[in-house]
């Protein structure tokens, strides 16, 4: 079901008079409803009701509805003297309706928020669910003022909804409300043609059979996005022997780099260069893009870790953001605008200028107990620190000695041991009931994805183990990915086996690097903490306030 207001098209001559959509779609109206607010909603709203009934003279029964809108233009007007003022003077007539449906809320929703998506695309570019102003951006620097390769956009978020407030003018009255939320959007600097070529000129730049198997290997499977429209893609193929100017497009007899400058009015700035890429497009085909129209969608984990500081908005940006989709959505905001309105207006629905109170209640931080020594409130958001003191002084004798097993990725060969040493050290400094052995009792050897899991089945199927089995298991993810996928099936092989186990990916932090052996440190404490409450040992608790109504969700 679609609003018919946002259903549009053009013909020509090859269409046979169907109208089409950008993408080439198009539609057959089967049914036509005409729906309107719930009933609720409005019974509850700020509206003048002496617009809405148009009786007849004789019997006083109504004969038509009249909402507020121009049926000959897009104005929107929430009084009845303000919509007639405007008929008389430009000679239009109000749009009535003999039969309306009251729409249940879920219906109403939809439609308003497919309108709300409809008005945002008509001036901002579509970036996922966000929308983005692709001419506003950012380039953060390093403290000592080095690119860090990186765009920063603001993508605006906004829904509609329906709620009742409980404070403020409206309180009890069910109210339709605007939520805006501002979040951020990355992109690289570096296009994939860049990171491919490097130094070399890419119009020249020449590649032998081993550095193309392993760009292959590097860049295949790899999320890749646009930087014309911000469409993620899968990369599936790199084709050496060809570029966008040679390679043709199905169908059309033209080349790629014709194309894009043609139907998409982008000149290549590289049309020659090699390779081409190969992408999954709609249903499993394959679609062909310049690398240097598309960049890497993946960070790298030290980019990521600076993700908090360069890609995150306060409260104050967050105003802003809010004040800019009010005066965008508000009436002339949008190019549909008419003699007097938008989008939204057009269909009903007007902007109002107060905020919505929400009742809030601050909570007081918690106490936090660690090994029964509560943490000092000027420590509430660095606490970790503190935990790493603590102590629960079990003689090692009392103590339940873990047998671990340690499964490495073949690119840790040289440094897992060295990482376990360190690891067993932090969990054996807390003095708990469980410690690690002096060395793992045994070590897998693992690659990625199915050469990962299947060491391990391998592994435990063949061989009698002991019991206190705790799984320790250092991955390092291909393609730089911030997730291994094999996480799942390994952790499901070992659940269900009754095995404890920890993972640590080595993609987040390279552990057996010592150039940043304080940061190794840090985390190896977390992992440390997680491991012995995995077996059972209480690390840290709160206490919840008396007044919080339980059970609460955080």
């Amino acid at each position: 079901a679609l609003p018919k207001y946002l259903i549009c098209g053009f013909r020509n001559d090859e269409t046979e008079g169907i109208p089409l959509s950008d993408n080439g779609d198009y539609m057959r109206v089967m049914k036509v409803d005409g729906y309107g607010a719930p009933d609720q909603l409005v019974k509850d709203s700020d509206w003048d009701w002496g617009m809405m009934e148009v009786n007849n003279k004789e019997g006083g029964v109504p004969m038509a509805r009249l909402d507020g809108r121009c049926g000959n233009c897009t104005s929107m007007f929430t009084r009845m003297d303000s919509l007639m003022s405007h008929c008389r003077e430009t000679g239009h007539s109000p749009l009535t309706s003999q039969s309306v449906i009251p729409a249940n809320k879920e219906v109403f929703l939809a439609y308003c928020n497919v309108a709300l998506q409809r008005a945002m695309s008509e001036r901002m570019a579509r970036w996922g669910r966000e929308y983005i102003d692709p001419k506003s951006f950012m380039e953060p620097s390093d403290r000592n003022g080095h690119k860090l390769g990186v765009k920063v956009f603001r993508a605006y978020t906004c829904e509609f909804g329906i709620h009742k407030p409980t404070v403020g003018e409206r309180a009890g009255k069910l109210t339709m409300t605007l939520t805006v939320d501002l979040r951020a959007k990355l992109l690289r600097t570096k296009n994939v043609l860049q990171s491919i070529c490097g130094n070399y000129d890419p119009n020249t730049a020449r590649f032998d059979a081993r550095r193309q198997n392993e760009l292959l290997k590097q860049w295949k499977n790899e999320v890749v996005i646009c930087t014309y429209d911000k469409k993620c893609y899968s990369v599936t193929d790199l084709l050496f022997d060809h570029s966008a100017a040679s390679m043709p497009v199905e169908g059309l007899g033209m080349s790629h780099a014709d194309y894009f400058a043609k139907k998409k009015g982008l000149a290549l700035k590289y049309p020659h260069a090699k390779p081409l890429v190969a992408v999954l497009g709609r249903n499993n085909s394959t679609i062909y893009l310049p690398a240097e129209m598309i960049c890497g969608n993946e960070l790298e984990p030290k980019l990521r870790m600076q993700l908090p500081s360069i890609a995150s908005f306060k409260p104050p940006q967050r105003h802003e953001a809010i004040e800019e989709m009010k005066r965008f959505l508000k009436p002339g905001g949008q190019k549909t605008r008419g003699t007097g309105g938008g989008l939204l207006p057009a269909l009903g629905i007007i902007l109002g200028d107060k905020r919505m109170s929400v009742p809030v209640k601050v909570l007081p931080l918690p106490t936090i107990m660690a090994a029964g020594v509560p943490v000092a409130d000027r420590y509430g958001k660095m606490w970790a620190p503190v935990l790493s003191q603590a102590r629960f002084n079990v003689h090692a004798n009392d103590a339940v000695m873990l047998n671990v097993v340690v499964i490495y990725h073949r690119e840790l060969e040289s440094t897992f041991m060295r990482v376990y040493e360190r690891l067993r050290d932090h969990v054996n400094g807390l003095n708990t009931s469980y410690k690690f052995s002096g060395r793992p009792f045994a070590a897998i050897r693992a690659g990625d994805m199915d050469a990962h899991w299947e060491e391990v089945e391998r592994y435990f199927k063949k061989c009698h183990l002991p019991d206190n089995i705790f799984v320790v298991d250092f991955s390092k993810p291909p393609r730089r990915s911030t997730s291994d996928p094999a996480y799942s099936v390994v952790k499901q092989m070992l659940g269900e086996s009754g095995y404890l186990s920890q993972f640590i990916n080595f993609n987040t932090h390279d552990h057996g690097n010592p150039n940043n052996f304080k940061k190794s440190n840090i985390i190896l404490q977390g992992v440390a903490r997680q491991v012995l409450s995995k077996c059972g040992v209480r690390i840290w608790w709160v206490d919840v306030p008396r007044s919080l109504p339980l059970p609460a969700v955080f």
